[in-house]
């Protein structure tokens, strides 16, 4: 049993979305296109909601955003330092350089989508990419 949510924003460009994917243990948290600060707090809602009770694997895939800021960068910041009471796993997933860069700085571990499995949107066939 696959359950869905879907957040959107307005932008000029493309229109930012969150998503939210169950199935089989795993939780995926998906964002696409420019997630600005308004967005930022429904993925931290989202997250805040499902993190501290995961108990398999939660991956916040980035591969289709082009842009956090800094709210967001902060989200993920929190969500890092929070323990899991059930023991869950948190992957962060992103491809573009921007967002690469921002969660490099913020020095949040993530697994960097490799060309073929972000274009299927496949979080889970990555490679690693330590921090700088």
């Amino acid at each position: 049993m696959a359950v869905q949510k879907q957040v959107t924003g307005d932008t000029r460009q493309q229109t930012p979305q969150i998503t939210v994917q169950v199935a089989d243990g795993m939780i995926v948290v998906a964002a696409t296109g420019r997630i600005g600060r308004f967005v930022a707090a429904e993925l931290r809602d989202d997250l805040l909601q499902i993190w501290p009770a995961c108990a398999g694997i939660l991956a916040v895939d980035l591969s289709a955003c082009t842009y956090l800021s800094v709210d967001a960068v902060r989200t993920l910041q929190e969500i890092w330092r929070r323990p899991t009471r059930a023991g869950g796993e948190l992957r962060v997933l992103a491809n573009h350089p921007d967002v690469v860069t921002a969660l490099d700085d913020a020095n949040i571990p993530r697994i960097r989508a490799s060309g073929s499995s972000a274009r299927r949107g496949s979080p889970f066939a990555t490679s690693t990419a330590a921090p700088s």
